[in-house]
């Protein structure tokens, strides 16, 4: 598939760049490469969990994941974000003392690796800039972000170049991390809400469950559970109370037709007549929401 050959371009490219970016990074004395290159480090691994999980994804439900394997991609992200977390407060703690000592940077070495690292990261967000899946539009957008980190680092070291002003490489390093710290703590809660089975962030509970019961022969509603497997495949399940007389069946299309248009893929809708008693515990908690 064309998807998985974008995604190991930007895997084998974020890869590649982070172990010569590492290496480079000592020689060089640079902390702002050394910065720029865990976290291209941090990219690759999390490309290639996805380009991982985009072909097991293809495989489908069994009978031991029976929702598929969408929820490895977030445990895969949390990991991966973790690293980057530990990541970033260590290079602006190595960085802080880098503005109090700061130590001779090989100025070639490190431009010379920029420009590359810029090249390298323009090449993979060009490979997945026409991204139809998830895994593919973040993979870009990734690439995208660090080619404009590579470029504050050329512009670090024309400064150093110029000036002498070799503060700049730990003053570069602390706001690269910071901006890496920043994108990675609002990925990470992202994943984690995802884990928690929080609703949707773009669905509105109250707004949702009014159209529902605008639904023809809908009476009320309950146990109304909102969640996405992974961000992008969002699942619905609820109990609907209807009128006696009521079709059943349309009711269910009617339903799912309002569910489908809010963004949900999957749902599982149960139907209880007027007067019939939920005997689930949860619902004697809590009175059915029923139409005003």
């Amino acid at each position: 598939m064309k998807t998985d050959k974008h995604i190991l371009v930007a895997f084998l490219a974020n890869l590649g760049l982070a172990v010569i970016g590492i290496i480079s990074g000592f020689i060089t004395g640079s902390f702002a490469i050394i910065s720029n290159s865990l976290h291209s480090l941090g990219d690759g691994i999390t490309v290639g969990i996805s380009f991982f999980l985009e072909r097991k994804s293809k495989n489908g439900p069994d009978k031991t994941h029976t929702f598929g394997y969408a929820r490895y991609s977030l445990l895969g992200s949390l990991i991966t974000n973790m690293f980057l977390l530990v990541g970033a407060v260590t290079i602006i703690i190595e960085s802080l003392h880098g503005l109090h000592e700061a130590e001779e940077i090989e100025l070639s070495g490190m431009l010379g690796l920029a420009i590359f690292g810029a090249v390298a990261n323009f090449i993979a967000a060009f490979a997945t800039r026409h991204g139809h899946t998830h895994n593919e539009r973040a993979v870009s957008l990734h690439s995208v972000q660090d080619v404009l980190s590579w470029l504050a680092i050329i512009i670090g070291a024309i400064v150093m170049q110029q000036t002498g002003f070799m503060q700049i490489d730990a003053i570069l390093s602390i706001c690269i991390a910071i901006y890496i710290l920043v994108r990675v703590l609002r990925e990470f809660l992202g994943s984690l809400y995802i884990m928690l089975d929080k609703t949707p962030p773009e669905v509105d509970y109250d707004d949702l469950c009014d159209k529902l019961l605008g639904v023809d022969g809908v009476l009320g509603l309950h146990h109304v559970h909102l969640w996405s497997l992974d961000g992008v495949n969002n699942c619905a399940t609820l109990h609907c109370l209807i009128a006696d007389n009521a079709d059943a069946c349309k009711v269910k299309v009617d339903l799912r037709e309002v569910l489908a248009s809010a963004g949900f893929n999957h749902s599982t809708i149960e139907i209880e007549h007027d007067g019939e008693h939920c005997k689930t515990s949860r619902c004697k908690l809590k009175q059915p929401r029923l139409r005003h």
